[in-house]
């Protein structure tokens, strides 16, 4: 399961106060990396959805929760999980946001072409637009 960065972030701060002890807003904020308007809003979706009841100490700046509500041992364990798997899952997983621009243009091929370029296409697990591409470029050669 991928987790959104939402439900990590409200896993994290669930794990985090279900010991039932104290834990500073800035431990919170740091471990959750969430600023301190994000953390409010993801406590209420926590209060909301599990019914729980979370105090805060104006003196000590750290959240408790005193009231688990719905939210049981098994949910937080599942939760542990989910975001171990997520864990696991980031360190692997390189994400690449560079995109090469293309344009959009319109051709006019013969059936038969069509077809070859599908046929190579599903060959190569490639789009019609990277074979023509990989053409233009003189890296793959059609045969007939």
């Amino acid at each position: 399961m991928i987790l959104s960065i939402k439900q990590k972030r409200i896993f994290t701060l669930a794990v985090m106060l279900s010991s039932g002890e104290s834990v500073s807003a800035n431990t919170i904020i740091k471990k959750a990396d969430c600023s301190g308007a994000t953390l409010t809003r993801a406590l209420r979706d926590i209060r909301d959805a599990y019914n729980a009841t979370i105090k805060y100490s104006k003196s000590s700046h750290s959240y408790q929760i005193t009231d688990a509500g719905n939210l049981t041992h098994v949910e937080i364990a599942q939760m542990r999980r989910a975001l171990s798997k997520a864990e696991k899952i980031s360190e692997n997983e390189i994400v690449s946001l560079t995109k090469v621009r293309k344009k959009a243009v319109s051709i006019s091929l013969s059936k038969a072409t069509i077809s070859k370029l599908d046929r190579l296409a599903n060959e190569k697990k490639l789009s019609r637009s990277d074979i023509i591409e990989m053409l233009i470029n003189s890296q793959l050669t059609l045969k007939d």
